[in-house]
């Protein structure tokens, strides 16, 4: 606002008029509002399709230090909790490979999703509960169901130790 004259001026453009230095003084003052409004009233976030939080909050934390397979869609959630993931929602950094490896394993391709269990030595893993893989975890020799609700469930390696 300081440089808007001059800059007008400079331009060859009419200096703003007094009705126009209150308007814009009115729609910085609302927009610093806004703002401050936004800042002071956090983020609260509820369990959803693509926020797994009572889930992820109920994993012990030696758990939690060993490698996810996760769903596509959690990536995000995890990652703003601190979690490394398997993949998140920007697979074009991933890669066309390891992403198509990913989508192929998960659609479920049994042989595939036990390949990368033991090759990236996965710890636990979280997917919805209608996801193919979270039905082949159930019945899957070596892993344990830790938690379901109607937007996670996750398993875990048997050979963790779970309280």
């Amino acid at each position: 606002l300081i440089l808007a004259s001059p800059l007008a001026k400079a331009m060859g453009l009419a200096p703003l008029r007094e009705s126009g230095r209150r308007m814009a003084a009115i729609l910085l003052a609302g927009a610093v509002l806004l703002i401050g409004v936004r800042l002071a009233v956090p983020v609260v976030r509820t369990d959803s399709a693509n926020t797994p939080k009572t889930a992820f909050e109920g994993i012990p934390a030696q758990v939690k230090a060993t490698p996810v397979l996760n769903e596509y869609g959690f990536g995000g959630y995890l990652i703003s909790k601190g979690q490394k993931v398997f993949i998140d929602g920007r697979a074009d950094m991933y890669g066309d490979d390891f992403a198509g490896r990913y989508f192929e394993m998960v659609t479920p391709n049994e042989a595939r999703l036990d390949e990368a269990l033991a090759r990236y030595g996965i710890g636990w893993t979280i997917f919805p509960p209608t996801h193919p893989v979270a039905g082949l975890m159930n019945d899957k020799p070596g892993w344990t169901r830790l938690y379901a609700d109607r937007f996670a469930v996750v398993h875990v390696r048997s050979t963790l130790p779970v309280p």
